[in-house]
């Protein structure tokens, strides 16, 4: 059986090796399973905590210097939003009442 056959086709007469005889794939075991899957988790948790390490964390003068910055940038927007939206509600405002009262 360990001998090949050399077959032919009937489209192309190309040689085609014999279906070899392979046993069955074995189902692997639950426990196997889950000890793949408890490995590749810790693994996991290994680089994650080795990313963790690489992690330059700024210190308190930087983190307070950034923090105003952003308290100041959306304070900034804020009145600007603001004063647009006082700008835009006079000038509808105006346009509506001189339409109605036809002025």
């Amino acid at each position: 059986m360990s001998e090949e056959k050399n077959l032919t086709t009937a489209q192309d007469n190309k040689p085609v090796k014999a279906a070899e005889n392979k046993p069955a794939v074995q189902k692997k075991s639950f426990g196997a399973s889950l000890a793949k899957i408890g490995r590749s988790i810790a693994n996991w948790g290994r680089d994650l905590k080795g990313e963790l390490r690489k992690i330059v964390w700024p210190g308190w003068k930087q983190t307070r210097n950034n923090s105003i910055v952003v308290v100041t940038v959306i304070a900034i927007f804020t009145v600007a939003a603001w004063l647009m939206d006082l700008n835009f509600e006079n000038v509808i405002l105006k346009r509506l009442l001189a339409l109605l009262t036809g002025l």
